[in-house]
């Protein structure tokens, strides 16, 4: 899996949780890149909690999508034979001419 994949919603979270912490806490430099100074930011922020809230559903949402996709993408390999068999069937004829019926299992980990 690629870094990004893996990674990007997290820190994209970390990133957005970071800000608000630093925006709320009232911190003199950050507050007047957020806020003007003649309002409550806290309020201001507070009364935004509906965008922060559908911030969070698409969080949510993307992490599932996520998992759907890769697991989509497993199926299709495997339907496109582009996967290992877990088992391989081998019929040969011996030394004495008489049929020969091997099967090969090969042990794969459980995801």
């Amino acid at each position: 899996m690629k870094f990004m994949d893996k990674w990007a919603a997290p820190i994209a979270g970390a990133i957005m949780i970071t800000v608000v912490v630093i925006v709320i806490s009232g911190f003199a430099p950050t507050r007047s890149l957020f806020c003007r100074e003649d309002e409550i930011c806290l309020r201001e922020w507070l009364s935004a909690t509906s965008g922060w809230a559908a911030a969070l559903a698409a969080f949510v949402t993307l992490f599932v999508l996520r998992r759907q996709v890769a697991a989509q993408e497993k199926q299709i390999d495997h339907q496109l034979g582009n996967v290992e068999p877990n088992m391989i069937a081998r019929c040969t004829v011996g030394e004495d001419f008489s049929p020969i019926a091997q099967i090969i299992v090969i042990e794969t980990g459980v995801h």
